[in-house]
């Protein structure tokens, strides 16, 4: 038996889709413009800065010397909300269709809306962390295996081996040398993805370097106990005890019903114009989720893509009034 779902009768100006720090800031900025806004998001509001990284420091965002990821979130709803935006959180947006009036239908897991515009603003959408591949891998995660840091203060006084090259895993081990007896970093290249800022403080913050490493094996009983790594250029193998690892070496994004939405893609993310229009009319999308020449995947572009977004999807709405 199929239930109908309900449609609520307000008509929004625009409906953002995604409540990470692209979709907060667009509605802040299109609440400058008088736009109703209604903002669906299927987690928690924040996106990755509270889901991934809640205690990691934000130090390249301009007017901000030092803040959270959490913190720092907490500021983008606390602005969102306070300017008038609805946020629903917990909703997953399943589709946006056009209608015969002339808006679009955006479905979704608790309702239908209806909204005059559209911003994907999704992020990576349901990410999932690049795994080792390894045997004993699966077994070990929650026993001393993680591939988030959201408790720091629960490393104290452990030896904690890092495995990554770009910002998640040089932060994480700049953030864990704070609290952990030892700071290891283990990176399959020579050289490191991350800021060369970050990484010269590396050495100043005690954290040991093994470049040229990969893990091979992880050991323990019940609980994770060491890691095999081997050296590619001397193919020299060591077995280190450590009592946490933490595994960073990447995203995998799931923009999962995002793909049904007859958006023009390129591999995991939605293509845009310099406007971020989509190729559909009244559909913009701004932040992660999006690609194009040259695009920078940091938390200031996302934000400065959110302001062209709401520009471009105010003028479309002018356009059809």
């Amino acid at each position: 038996m199929q239930v109908q779902a309900s449609v609520e009768e307000e008509l929004y100006d625009l409906s953002i889709i995604g409540a990470g720090p692209a979709g907060l800031s667009a509605s802040t900025f299109a609440r400058t413009k008088n736009l109703t806004i209604l903002i669906l998001e299927a987690a928690r509001a924040g996106g990755q800065l509270t889901a991934l990284y809640p205690k990691k420091q934000v130090y390249n965002f301009p007017a901000f010397v030092e803040t959270t990821a959490e913190e720092f979130a907490q500021k983008l709803i606390q602005q969102a909300l306070s300017h008038g935006s609805l946020l629903r959180e917990q909703e997953i947006v399943e589709g946006v269709q056009r209608t015969n009036k002339g808006c679009f239908l955006v479905t979704t897991s608790k309702g239908d809306y209806q909204a005059r515009s559209v911003l994907v603003a999704t992020g990576l959408g349901r990410i999932r962390p690049r795994k080792l591949g390894l045997p004993r891998e699966e077994e070990f995660a929650g026993k001393g295996l993680s591939y988030t840091v959201i408790d720091p203060p629960a490393f104290t006084g452990k030896r904690v081996l890092v495995v990554g090259g770009g910002d998640s895993a040089v932060d994480n081990a700049l953030l864990l040398s704070d609290f952990a007896a030892q700071v290891l970093i283990a990176h399959r290249y020579a050289t490191f993805r991350a800021q060369p800022q970050s990484v010269e403080m590396l050495g100043k913050k005690g954290v040991a370097l093994l470049t040229n490493t990969r893990v091979t094996d992880l050991f323990g009983d019940s609980y994770l106990t060491g890691a095999r790594l081997v050296n590619s250029q001397t193919q020299e193998e060591i077995s280190l005890q450590v009592d946490a690892l933490v595994v960073n070496i990447g995203l995998m994004p799931d923009l999962g019903p995002v793909r049904g939405w007859s958006l023009e893609m390129k591999g995991h993310f939605i293509v845009v114009d310099t406007e971020m229009k989509t190729s559909r009319d009244g559909v913009f999308a701004c932040g992660d989720a999006v690609s194009y020449l040259g695009k920078v995947r940091l938390v200031v572009t996302a934000i400065g893509e959110a302001a062209v977004a709401v520009n471009s999807a105010y003028r479309f709405l002018i356009s059809q009034a």
